[in-house]
């Protein structure tokens, strides 16, 4: 509570940080941190189609993903084939119900806002290492 004293938790929590230490766990798993500078890309020229689609994902998905206790992030698009690739996570990561927002939802609005985007589908994790058919 907000009247609790830190000189009377103090010892308490580090004694817990001492035990975590001394069990030698780790602070952070490993490739987190090489993970997340990795997805820190360069924001998308203005007025570009990615910029476009991260602007629609702001204003128009991402509020109403977040009531439900998820996000939806931006992972790439390939203009080719106008593959947008989503991110689900938080309390959408997993669930079986995220295909669907993704494929009736945010597909939907995709295509009626941005007609280059012709097939959203999620992005997963180390897949550049998989070989992709091109058609």
């Amino acid at each position: 509570t907000p009247s609790v004293q830190w000189d009377l938790i103090q010892p308490n929590v580090e004694l817990v940080i001492g035990q975590f230490y001394a069990a030698g766990l780790q602070v952070v798993k490993d490739g987190v941190v090489e993970r997340e500078k990795a997805s820190q890309k360069p924001a998308p020229e203005p007025g570009s189609i990615e910029a476009q689609i991260m602007q629609l994902l702001e204003e128009r998905v991402r509020p109403f993903v977040q009531q439900d206790g998820g996000d939806v992030e931006f992972d790439r698009f390939d203009p080719e084939g106008g593959v947008l690739s989503l991110r689900m996570t938080g309390a959408c990561a997993g669930c079986p119900k995220s295909n669907v927002t993704l494929q009736h939802g945010i597909k939907n609005l995709m295509e009626h806002y941005i007609p280059e985007v012709k097939e959203v589908v999620p992005a997963e994790d180390d897949d550049e290492d998989i070989p992709r058919a091109h058609e």
